[in-house]
């Protein structure tokens, strides 16, 4: 027990307290784990019946997340909320003085006696919280019998409370005086219907009104005013009435399908990643925003309900007596065969997910001698992109174009779709080919702060000796391509080099082109210039593939210039020659969610052009189920500088406390000697002197195909629509966790943005928005 007691004080001092240099201003509650736990990653087609029970699971996983989303966002830290809590026959007995371990055969097994979804220790008590789902049950089952259904809820909540019991006594063992409240989340049930928990005929089956008050709701958990998938969707309420009446065959009928609709569209409005928000608001951006928006903080549903149903004490001195117990808990939550206190760290957490991302390892498949098929969204990776790139599978979409026989083959799609994945694979494939004497030259961009490495790691990993340069004399360019002894060339170019590539493509012979982000070059050249590059390229009998995406930084582009650009590629090219890719990879579906959001408002000012949009400038979906840490952005609405620095270096401090310097990158947009950069600058390199491992500073204008694990975005707010691509370019950098400060431009505030505060709203569902 005193191991139990020690380690659990360590966790907290180390992990969960304010002495763990969290400034004081900070209210994030500590969350154990810092995401959540990974269970499901697929996602399986809505079409096939062969992935019913995958789709459930999952969607019980996905209440869980729900409920764990909705505790993060509550404003306290002083509370420590730990998820899949669970307990062997060993730790109970270690907790109850009466028991006689010694020649007990069940102590020394490690088999779980007990688990919950969530144990909240607050300062002087403590909260359980199970989580039941309902979303599985299909609305056209006409022949689901009522009263059969009323006993499976009242079983449903009959089994939480068994649960609950488990752990109840588990913390009695420990101290019986220990306030404990309990409660069983439904977060797909909205509470219109919370009658059927009273409707059985048998009385048996019914709840108590004092037990249905312990039954967390839909609108508890999730905001009604909330942006969803279904803007038609009628919102339930406060005056919905929730009350039993006698009612006729066809409208008991009609209510039960309404039920069951019901109950799905509550799931697939939360976690539905395949967001398109509607386009058809007639609302200008003025007329939504005559207010300041408030912080999520002020508006959250479940911060309401949790005021008003645990009671927390407001005197938070705790007892000797609570304090072993919560401490004990932090250690049973940390202990399978050891206590591993890594468990409870952010770099950890972060490193093991990003490990995951990269690997491209988000497809279950089906067991050896069980039944079912493979996901038919998913298909293993060539050798090749496996072997030497290190993915292990590539969607349907990626597979496609990967085989496609075409010599000229121009693939859009959104950051993090797998573009540079493909194109890596087929340049080792080309060069590897025995018996041909092929050489690629790949164009791509670069600059101060870039990362990526994902060519040069690849063709080490296969053994292609490269050579890399800088877009610099034309003549001098061909003459080292030509001379080069190397199977692949890489040369960085920058935007202005539109006339030098062209030039240089004319020029060379015998090369395979390979041109990656070829959007940096589109946005700052003339029409013309595009054009002559484009004929140039399709005049080429050598294999030829380029990698696009219009929504990454065009800022210096009025929207008719854009919009040629999109016409120009859709008239230019062939159907076959024009791949589109749509699901983000990279990221963690957390910062896709709003990367999907952010894509979608950019995508609807340029609706009069459908005929091209989803071709050239495709929605973004989601690829897995992968979760990360809640995405933080920190709104301030005037310039100040000090408390811009001050919240930059709070969230600049959690990450180097816990991560090497060079899995964390800073990325800022549109500085003009900005009085912010040049003090950013000072903080970083405050931190990396003498250190081997830098932290990366990026501006967004030159951070095409980097990534970090861990991103901070500096977001200087000027008032242009088309800046949210600033935002979208910087954000999509980040793979696992994100932190997002936003701030006016000096002289002006955040209401004179519109546009930004319009999709500040929309962002409250996926992210804690905190203003300042």
């Amino acid at each position: 027990m005193e191991n139990y007691v020690k380690n659990g004080e360590d966790i907290f001092l180390k992990f969960c307290t304010s002495n763990d240099k969290r400034p004081t201003d900070d209210k994030r509650p500590t969350m154990l784990p810092r995401a959540p736990d990974q269970t499901y990653i697929d996602r399986y087609p809505d079409s096939s019946s062969d992935f019913e029970d995958e789709r459930r699971r999952q969607s019980d996983y996905e209440a869980e997340v729900m409920v764990y989303r909705a505790l993060e966002k509550l404003p306290d830290n002083k509370i420590i909320v730990l998820h899949n809590f669970q307990f062997t026959h060993f730790q109970y007995y270690l907790c109850d003085k009466n028991h006689v371990k010694k020649g007990c055969p069940s102590c020394r097994s490690k088999v779980i006696v007990g688990e919950c979804d969530f144990l909240i220790l607050c300062p002087g008590s403590i909260v359980i919280i199970e989580v039941k789902n309902m979303s599985h049950i299909e609305s056209d089952n006409v022949a689901v019998d009522k009263e059969e259904h009323y006993r499976a809820l009242f079983g449903t909540f009959k089994k939480s409370v068994k649960q609950r019991k488990k752990i109840e006594s588990l913390i009695q063992c420990m101290d019986k005086d220990t306030t404990i409240c309990q409660f069983t989340a439904y977060p797909n049930f909205k509470k219109q219907f919370k009658g059927q928990f009273q409707a059985s005929e048998n009385t048996e089956f019914q709840l108590s009104d004092s037990e249905l008050s312990t039954v967390i709701f839909h609108e508890d958990i999730v905001d009604g005013n909330k942006i969803s998938v279904d803007n038609n969707r009628e919102p339930i309420t406060a005056g919905t009435s929730t009350e039993i009446r006698e009612t006729s065959p066809e409208e008991e009928q009609g209510y039960f399908s309404r039920f069951f609709s019901c109950l799905r569209d509550c799931f697939l409005g939360a976690r539905d990643t395949e967001r398109q928000i509607s386009s058809d608001d007639s609302s200008s951006d003025e007329d939504l925003f005559s207010n300041d928006i408030s912080s999520d903080e002020d508006i959250s549903s479940f911060g309401s309900w949790w005021n008003n149903n645990a009671k927390i004490a407001q005197d938070t001195t705790i007892n000797d007596a609570f304090q072993k117990v919560r401490d004990i808990l932090l250690a049973i939550w940390a202990t399978d065969k050891y206590c591993d206190k890594s468990k409870c760290s952010l770099g950890n957490c972060i490193s093991n997910i990003d490990e995951r991302l990269r690997s491209g390892k988000f497809i279950f498949l089906p067991k050896k001698g069980k039944k079912g098929a493979q996901n038919p969204g998913v298909l293993t990776a060539p050798a090749v992109i496996k072997n030497y790139v290190k993915v292990d599978n590539l969607t349907a979409e990626q597979s496609k174009a990967f085989e496609s026989s075409e010599n000229l083959l121009w693939i859009n799609g959104p950051a993090g779709a797998g573009k540079s994945v493909i194109l890596c694979g087929r340049m080792i494939q080309l060069v590897q080919q025995l018996n041909e004497d092929n050489k690629v030259v790949l164009f791509k961009f670069g600059g101060d702060g870039n990362n990526c490495e994902l060519y040069q790691s690849a063709l080490k990993n296969a053994d292609v000796e490269y050579e890399e340069t800088s877009m610099s004399d034309v003549t001098e360019l061909v003459t080292l391509i030509s001379e080069s002894k190397r199977k692949v060339v890489i040369v960085e170019i920058t935007r202005g080099d539109i006339q030098k590539l062209t030039d240089t493509i004319s020029a060379v012979t015998n090369c395979h082109i390979f041109i990656d982000d070829i959007q940096e070059l589109l946005y700052y050249s003339e029409t013309e210039e595009c054009s002559v590059l484009m004929d140039k390229l399709l005049s080429l009998e050598c294999t030829v593939m380029v990698a696009c995406d219009m929504a990454q930084g065009y800022w210096y582009s009025s929207k008719q210039q854009l919009i040629d650009r999109l016409r120009m590629i859709s008239d230019k090219l062939s159907s076959t020659q024009l791949v589109r890719l749509s699901m983000s990879l990279r990221n963690t579906c957390d910062l896709s969610d709003i990367l999907c959001v952010i894509r979608e408002q950019l995508r609807e000012l340029y609706s009069e052009i459908p005929d091209v949009l989803d071709m050239i400038l495709p929605t973004q979906l989601q690829g897995h189920f992968i979760h990360g840490t809640l995405p933080v952005m920190h709104v301030f609405n005037d310039y100040n500088v000090t408390s811009i620095m001050h919240v930059f270096n709070n969230e600049l401090n959690r990450l180097c406390d816990e991560l090497n310097y060079s899995d964390i990158g800073i990325v800022h947009t549109n500085y003009i000697n900005s009085d912010v950069e040049s003090l950013v600058e000072d903080s970083v390199n405050m931190r990396c002197k003498n250190t081997a491992s830098k932290i990366a500073m990026c501006d967004s204008a030159y951070c095409a195909s980097s990534e970090w694990p861990a991103v901070i975005v500096l977001c200087e707010v000027w008032g242009n629509k088309e800046e949210l691509t600033h935002l979208y370019l910087a954000l999509s950098r980040a793979r696992v966790h994100c932190s997002v400060v936003m701030y006016p431009s000096k002289g002006r505030t955040l209401d004179d943005t519109p546009h930004m505060l319009r999709l500040l709203d929309k962002l409250s569902s996926f992210a804690r928005i905190i203003r300042h």
